[in-house]
């Protein structure tokens, strides 16, 4: 038996490993369906437009063998010509910009063929070009994290103090005289 991923597993971004699951796989097809560090995960289909495309970067996060499902896109960077957090966030981009849900096909259930995949533009910069932008799309990515974070913990302040409001928790009268 062996562990593989599928579309359920592929969040924004980020890969939900809560909920692995196995199946049999020759040699052959453990060869064919094999990830490696770097390997881009692309949700090919779903009944939800939200989904298709979705992607997320494979880190080794659970002991090979792990293989895909034929419901996800795996892109792999070429060694020479592409560095892995390159692919992902040019993936992450057709993710956003909808380039992913434009490609695909059919019309109540979208899916994005991998031949389909194939005919998308991905212009290249060179490798240390390719390496300065990850670098600066990481930090915005960890500075958008962090606001992100900062957000919901002012949203949980908020909420804690008008629930103490209404239920008196908190005398205003009080509070104004130690201000």
């Amino acid at each position: 038996m062996t562990p593989y991923l599928r579309s359920a597993n592929v969040g924004y971004g980020r890969l939900d490993l809560s909920d692995v699951l196995e199946m049999n796989y020759d040699p052959v097809e453990r060869e064919k369906f094999g990830l490696r560090y770097g390997d881009v995960l692309v949700s090919e289909g779903s009944a939800s437009t939200n989904a298709v495309g979705m992607p997320a970067m494979w880190r080794d996060e659970l002991p090979a063998p792990v293989c895909t499902q034929m419901t996800l896109l795996r892109l792999r960077a070429r060694e020479g010509v592409c560095i892995p957090e390159f692919a992902f966030h040019w993936s992450m981009w057709a993710y956003e910009s909808r380039a992913f849900l434009d490609v695909a096909g059919g019309t109540n259930i979208k899916h994005i063929s991998a031949k389909r995949a194939k005919g998308m533009t991905v212009r290249l910069p060179s490798l240390d070009r390719q390496r300065e932008m990850v670098a600066e799309l990481d930090a915005l990515g960890s500075a958008s994290e962090a606001i992100r974070a900062e957000a919901d913990r002012l949203r949980e302040v908020r909420a804690r103090l008008l629930s103490a409001l209404l239920e008196r928790t908190i005398d205003i009268e009080s509070a104004e005289l130690e201000i």
